[in-house]
């Protein structure tokens, strides 16, 4: 790689790289039927966002402030269109949350506390309420990414426990 890589390019590529074929065209599918533009949610009207589709088996996904969101081959394999929305409005959420958060934050949780995730949650079930799709959506993707067997042991509580506070918030 040469040395104008950015950290991004450079992480994607320690990730397994990017792929293409029917899990990109899903992944774009799922971000464009996401209305990024709705009133009602505020932080990402006029940012670009893009996705694409990391070359892993666990099922994972990841914003970068810059607007990039990765989904792995993994993830988007295991759901369906309606929880791929939601995922991919998770990682929007926390570009919403905390628009100038870490280097990168992660479905399965890559900060310290649940705080974190959980805002994401909030500002991705928005989107997805605003979207017309059902945050039920955001539930059962939590619900299978936790017991995926691919999914680390540690991050499976944090996953239930989202799951749990999507489905008992109206």
């Amino acid at each position: 790689m040469d040395s104008g890589a950015t950290s991004v390019d450079r992480w994607v590529s320690r990730q397994g790289g990017c792929i293409d074929g029917d899990p990109a065209c899903r992944a774009r599918r799922a971000l464009d039927a996401l209305r990024l533009d709705d009133p009602t949610v505020e932080g990402l009207r006029g940012r670009p966002l893009t996705v694409a589709v990391l070359d892993c088996d666990r099922p994972t996904a990841y914003a970068w402030p810059c607007g990039r969101l990765y989904v792995s081959r993994g993830l988007v394999e295991a759901l369906s269109d309606q929880e791929l929305a939601a995922a991919i409005a998770h990682e929007a959420g926390h570009l919403i949350a905390e628009p100038a958060g870490e280097d990168r934050a992660a479905l399965s949780g890559s900060h310290d506390n649940d705080a974190c995730e959980m805002a994401a949650d909030v500002a991705g079930r928005r989107l997805l309420v605003a979207s017309g799709i059902p945050p039920s959506a955001m539930v059962s993707m939590l619900r299978k990414v936790a017991g995926d067997s691919r999914t680390a042991e540690h991050l499976r509580p944090l996953l239930t426990r989202r799951a749990d506070a999507i489905a008992e918030s109206k």
